[in-house]
C-alpha cells in the first residue's frame, strides 16, 4: 500500500490480511536506522532476536578478523574487488573493504567507529534531496529523532506541498541542486548526511556527486533499479532499496519463509540468510558453503565442527547459493 494512513486505521483487522506492506515506509525506515548508526551502510533486522547485520566501509589499517569476533559479534565477510568473501578468524580486513558483521548493535557501533573514520559519529543535521512522497516520509522519520532536517526541491508545487504537510517540523527550500551559492547561504554544507530520494537512480547519483565536494561526510542514495546497484557501490555511495524494490523483497521473503525457515536477502539480493528456531536437539556438521551461526541466550556460537544444537537455539545460515538442504535437515 502506498497510503501510510492505513497504518493507524483498523479497517484491515476485519478482513483476512496477514501483513500490510507500505513501500515508502519500508524505504524511509531503513534510512532512519542508518541515522542511529551513521557509520553503517545498511542495517538488517531478523526475527526472534535483537542482533543485526551491519555493512560498513573500512577506511582504517588492516585488522585480523580474530580481533573483532567475540561472543556478541561475528564477521561474516567482505566485498573486495567486486567479489564477496566469507572470512575466518585468521583472515584480514583491509582498507577499502565493505565489511558485513553480525551481532549486538551497541557493540557493532563501537567497532564501526574503529573501522570507519570518514562517516560522522552522530547525525544532528540532515539534508534530503527531493520532496516527493518518499522524501517527505524520510524527512518525517528523521525529524522525529530530534534531528534538524532540510529538504531541497526544485519543483515549486512539490516544495509547497511538502511545506504544508511537514509544517514547522522541517525546512523546505525551493531551489535547484546546481545552485552552489544556495548551499552556502543556507549552510547546507554543514549537514552530517545527505539523502538523494528521487525515484530515478541517475538523478540520485548526479545529485550526490554534485554535493559530495561540499564536504558532507555521509551520502545515501535510494536504489530503485538493481542495474545501478554495482555502479553506486563502485562510487562508494551507500544505497537503500527504493519503495518498489523494498516491497518486492519484503513479499519475496514472506513467500520464501516456509517450513519454519525464515529467509532474508543481503549483498544486494545476491546473498541469502536462512533462519530457523530449533524445536529439538540435534548434532550437526558445518555446512559445505557459507557460515552457520547459533544464537543462544544472546551469545553467538559458530559451527566450525560437529556441534550439538539445543532446543530453542536459533540457527542462521549465510550463503550465496540460497540452498536450503542443510538447514531444512535440522
Amino acid at each position: 500500500l502506498a497510503n501510510i494512513d492505513y497504518i493507524n486505521n483498523n479497517f484491515y483487522k476485519n478482513i483476512k490480511i496477514d501483513r500490510l506492506i507500505f513501500p515508502y515506509q519500508l524505504a524511509a525506515s531503513a534510512i532512519g536506522k542508518l541515522v542511529s548508526c551513521p557509520k553503517a551502510n545498511n542495517i538488517k533486522d531478523f526475527p526472534f532476536m535483537d542482533f543485526k547485520l551491519v555493512s560498513l566501509y573500512v577506511d582504517s589499517d588492516k585488522k585480523l578478523v580474530s580481533e573483532i569476533n567475540s561472543d556478541f559479534v561475528h564477521v561474516i565477510g567482505v566485498e573486495r574487488d567486486g567479489e564477496f568473501l566469507f572470512l575466518n578468524d585468521e583472515d584480514e580486513i583491509l582498507n577499502g573493504d565493505l565489511l558485513y558483521i553480525f551481532g549486538e548493535i551497541q557493540t557493532l557501533k563501537g567497532i564501526s567507529k574503529q573501522l570507519n573514520q570518514t562517516s560522522p559519529d552522530k547525525i544532528t543535521k540532515a539534508l534530503v534531496l527531493g520532496a516527493n512522497p518518499l522524501g517527505i516520509e524520510i524527512a518525517k522519520i528523521i525529524s522525529s529523532l530530534d534531528i534538524e532536517v532540510k529538504i531541497l526541491e526544485k519543483d515549486i508545487e512539490l516544495a509547497t506541498k511538502a511545506t504544508e504537510l511537514l509544517e514547522d517540523e522541517v525546512t523546505v527550500i525551493n531551489s535547484t541542486y546546481e545552485d552552489e551559492q544556495l548551499f552556502y547561504n543556507e549552510s547546507l554544507q554543514y549537514s552530517d548526511i545527505a539523502i538523494a530520494a528521487s525515484l530515478k537512480d541517475e538523478e540520485n547519483i548526479i545529485k550526490l556527486l554534485q554535493i559530495k565536494k561540499l564536504g558532507i561526510k555521509k551520502q545515501i542514495s535510494i536504489n530503485n533499479n538493481l542495474n545501478y546497484y554495482s555502479l553506486m557501490h563502485s562510487l562508494n555511495l551507500p544505497t537503500i532499496r527504493g519503495p518498489k524494490i523494498a516491497a518486492y523483497y519484503a513479499i519475496l521473503e514472506e513467500i520464501d519463509s516456509r517450513l519454519l525457515i525464515y529467509e532474508k536477502f543481503f549483498l544486494g539480493s545476491k546473498g541469502r540468510i536462512l533462519i530457523k528456531r530449533m524445536l529439538d536437539e540435534k548434532s550437526v556438521k558445518p555446512p559445505k558453503d557459507g557460515i552457520a551461526i547459533i544464537v543462544r541466550e544472546n551469545n553467538l556460537l559458530i559451527i566450525k565442527e560437529k556441534t550439538l544444537i539445543k532446543q530453542n537455539d536459533i540457527v542462521m545460515l549465510f550463503n550465496l547459493t540460497g540452498k536450503r538442504k542443510w538447514i531444512e535437515a535440522l
